[in-house]
């Protein structure tokens, strides 16, 4: 990983005319840690790996849906009917297993970004430190007007200054960025436009990441991503035959939502670059540099793997569900969540959906008149079917 040291200004002016030059200096660290924090809440305010939940297809660029997840409960077997006898336990049909798939989770990638030519400011010229007041020869652009923050290059007096590149800037700050995130509680601002799924239509500090059909904009009311439905088994134990084949309670509805980041930009360093315009040093106004972060997280969460961005590097984000229930998934989870070769985890499990059903039955009988019904019902406890697992890693 290429990190470099930024330079922020301490002292002079803006390098036109006869302007003292500025004097600059390295980031201190908690200046560089102030920039990581704006790095995040940039990726929080516009995410660049996000999901949606719908009842529609949303169209995506990367990947479809998230998955599919799978309610099951139990319901009661046809029932028996004989004018002389009961028909025995084994004549009547078992209780069935009824199934709904939810598939209403859908990832989207946002590639709304500056193209790859203009995304970066290469050197054209050096600039050299006892020089700095004019950088010689042009290829600067971007809608901003401003490089990428500067950095040092060499010692003594083969000191030069550079702009960062993209790839730069992905190492020194989204890859910091996107690790602190794996690590952090929900409940920290540093999940900052990532998921979890929750029991409740609402949660503090998150924002419901519903959407109407195709269109990406929330609607009336909260659309669960998946409900565990449970048989009514007291319902079941009691009353005349037949029952109803198919009585729930108890639905537990699940939801998905994304933390929301601060409204409020924290303070950083004056940072120098390039005013593309003229080639002076100036600092980077802080709204164009929290803009030049932005752009950085949302290519860093959607192109981690691609050779323009971080690439082994592990800083592109993936959602999945991962089914806990059997070995080959306790597995896949395992992995998913190991530690890198610096010793950061990979991912982390953010929350769980259960879908749980009785494990058992009874044999009821009824007579009415000379009618002799039989049935079997949903009976028992309630057990776990599958422990889905819903992960945020990077890739």
């Amino acid at each position: 990983m290429s990190v470099v040291k930024p330079l922020k200004i301490i002292g002079g002016g803006i390098t036109t005319g006869s302007a003292a030059a500025p004097e600059l200096q390295e980031l201190h660290r908690n200046e560089y840690t102030a920039m990581i924090d704006e790095t995040i809440r940039q990726f929080g305010l516009q995410p660049g790996s996000t999901l949606y939940a719908t009842t529609g297809t949303v169209s995506t660029a990367a990947g479809g849906s998230v998955g599919t997840l799978t309610d099951t409960r139990k319901k009661a077997g046809a029932a028996g009917s004989d004018s002389t006898n009961f028909d025995t336990e084994s004549e009547t049909q078992d209780v069935q297993t009824e199934t709904t798939n939810f598939v209403r989770v859908y990832s989207d990638s946002h590639n709304d970004l500056i193209s790859d030519a203009s995304a970066h400011f290469p050197v054209t010229a050096a600039i050299q430190a006892a020089k700095p007041e004019k950088l010689k020869g042009s290829g600067y652009s971007g809608a901003s007007g401003y490089s990428y923050p500067l950095y040092r290059v060499g010692s003594g007096a083969s000191v030069t200054l550079q702009p960062m590149t993209r790839s730069l800037m992905l190492d020194t700050f989204w890859l910091p960025a996107v690790k602190r995130m794996m690590i952090a509680d929900t409940s920290n601002a540093d999940t900052a436009g990532t998921f979890i799924t929750t029991t409740t239509t609402t949660l503090s500090n998150h924002t419901s990441a519903n959407t109407t059909g195709s269109a990406l904009a929330a609607p009336s009311s909260s659309l669960a991503i998946f409900s565990n439905t449970k048989a009514d088994v007291s319902a079941f134990a009691s009353g005349d035959l037949p029952e109803t084949l198919d009585q729930t309670t108890g639905t537990t509805n699940y939801y998905l939502q994304r933390r929301n980041a601060s409204s409020t930009q924290g303070q950083m360093a004056a940072v120098v670059g390039i005013f593309t315009a003229t080639g002076e040093l100036r600092a980077i106004p802080h709204s164009v540099l929290g803009l030049q972060l932005r752009e950085i997280a949302r290519y860093g969460s959607t192109f981690g793997n691609t050779a323009h961005a971080v690439g082994s590097k592990k800083g592109r984000i993936r959602y999945r569900f991962i089914s806990n229930s059997s070995g080959l998934g306790q597995s896949i989870i395992a992995n998913a969540t190991a530690n890198d070769s610096d010793g950061n985890p990979l991912g982390v499990i953010r929350s769980t959906i259960l879908d749980t059903a009785y494990n058992s039955s009874t044999y009821r009988t009824q007579l009415v008149s000379d009618d002799y019904r039989s049935q079997e019902v949903p009976a028992g406890s309630e057990a776990t079917v599958t422990d889905m697992k819903f992960v945020i890693n990077r890739e």
